[in-house]
């Protein structure tokens, strides 16, 4: 199949969208996003260095933030609402009628305190950034939100195939822009000019796509505005928002250590997310597998699948992340240009973030399971918790540990949501934590034995697997049905 869709692509010269929405709806946007996004991370690495990747990790993690913020869950809110009512045409018109005008007043009003505040936030930063980068940023909230708000009402109203395809022409104009910027020698604070590039081309697009009020019934009963903001925060911090947490290293970073540094810390964190790019791929497959089964009430089988690639996806990043850590120099070095200790001090930065990551990645693709048994305000609480936990870490631990400090936040706040994770859920859900623990533990065991033992790449590649089997087996970790008594 893969070859017919590169041999089409070659002789016609055109790249074939037909079938990016089943595409998109089997290994979900969050990959595909994730992996622009290292994509273009390290094309600004190549041309810019460290510094310019510190510049600009600092400022893509302030666009994302300030963007998910600001956009306030009106989106998803409108999504769910507008199919939830197919067919009443009065309901819908009036939930549209309300995210308009909640979008207009928190658009601007972010949009404005952003650049007002522009200055202020240029010169408590340690990274040499301009204040351009934040007008720019500023001025691409509005538009964000509103192309936004387009895409969530055609997604209620059973356009996936269209918004599927908008959205990938969205992220390669992201890519072509930053690139083409790049190639022009643009210095890293002008670097989000690519996300306005694209928020603009978004709103071309969407023109005669979705129908919006006119601008002047957003003045109209302005006490509706104070019930939208209340429904479509119940949506904020349910789908994707553990990428804030993701991001929050950046920011905090930013203010207190120097642009290159953060380029050394960007560059392991770079390593690190690839990580995430199986679990955010499979967890549209998770929600389709997980809904259609609850929807029979067949809360076994849910179970047992669970239990089943939670143990999958431990065992797989374990091997993974030996893999990584045996041959971290190849790796970084095979994306990024370092010179002398740069590798040295990415390698410590990753060791730390592991950790964390490992048990995180084994229960981030499962949160559909909280969707799929009604308990979405569990998984909410649960993911501001851990939010709030690795902010307040970061103030803590980066003023006087670094990029270190960061990196320990940040390998917490996974571990502890995967201590957490199942909270809410029957108890049958619940894995059992400390021989996960236990588990972990052999991984690190591994590790020090494969270095100890040395014996080149072809020893080492086969035997890391090898000895993570047999010890995950006589710890009898594979016997997921003894963990299925309901």
């Amino acid at each position: 199949m893969i070859r017919n869709y590169l041999t089409k692509f070659i002789s016609s010269q055109k790249f074939d969208f037909s079938k990016i929405g089943t595409y998109l709806l089997t290994v979900g946007e969050g990959a595909v996003d994730l992996v622009v996004t290292l994509i273009t991370l390290i094309m600004v690495e190549r041309f810019l260095g460290q510094q310019g990747l510190g510049i600009f990790s600092y400022l893509l993690s302030t666009f994302f933030i300030v963007g998910y913020l600001a956009e306030m869950g009106i989106s998803r809110f409108v999504e769910r609402n507008i199919a939830i009512n197919t067919g009443n045409g009065k309901v819908q018109a009036d939930i549209v009628s309300d995210a308009f005008q909640a979008v207009l007043y928190v658009s601007f009003a972010c949009m404005a305190i952003f650049l007002v505040l522009s200055g202020y936030y240029a010169s408590h930063t340690q990274i040499e950034e301009r204040i351009v980068a934040y007008l720019i940023i500023g001025l691409t909230i509005p538009f964000r939100n509103f192309n936004g708000l387009k895409l969530a009402l055609m997604l209620g109203t059973g356009r996936h195939d269209r918004v599927a395809k908008l959205k990938t022409q969205k992220r390669l104009i992201v890519l072509a822009s930053i690139y083409f910027l790049l190639i022009m020698k643009i210095p890293a604070s002008w670097l989000v000019s690519g996300f306005l590039i694209s928020e603009l081309y978004m709103m071309i697009q969407l023109w005669n796509q979705a129908d919006l009020p006119k601008t002047r019934s957003a003045f109209a009963d302005l006490n509706r505005l104070g019930n939208t903001l209340k429904s479509a925060l119940r949506y904020l911090f349910t789908d994707d928002a553990l990428d804030v947490l993701l991001y929050m290293d950046f920011l905090v970073l930013g203010l207190f250590v120097s642009s290159w540094d953060l380029g050394i810390y960007a560059e392991a964190s770079i390593i690190a997310r690839f990580f995430l790019l199986i679990p955010v791929s499979v967890k549209p497959i998770f929600r389709q597998q997980y809904c259609a089964s609850a929807a029979r009430g067949d809360g076994v089988r849910n179970a047992a699948v669970f239990h089943k690639t939670t143990m999958i996806m431990f065992f797989l990043h374990a091997v993974l992340g030996l893999y990584f850590l045996l041959y971290f120099s190849d790796v970084v070095n095979f994306f990024f240009q370092t010179i002398g200790k740069e590798e040295l001090m990415s390698f410590q930065i990753f060791r730390v973030i592991f950790p964390g990551l490992l048990f995180f990645s084994a229960v981030t693709a499962q949160e559909s399971i909280y969707e799929a048994e009604g308990r979405v305000p569990a998984l909410q609480n649960l993911v501001i918790i851990i939010t709030l936990m690795n902010v307040v870490l970061n103030f803590y631990l980066v003023p006087f540990a670094g990029f270190f400090g960061a990196a320990t936040a940040t390998t917490v706040s996974m571990f502890i949501y995967f201590l957490l994770f199942g909270r809410g859920l029957n108890t049958v859900y619940r894995v059992n934590k400390l021989l996960y623990l236990c588990v972990g533990c052999a991984v690190y065991l591994t590790y020090i034995f494969e270095k100890w033992m040395g014996g080149g790449f072809i020893v080492t590649f086969w035997m890391a697997p090898v000895m993570l089997f047999a010890l995950f087996y006589f710890m009898d970790f594979f016997k997921f049905e003894d963990r299925l008594k309901i």
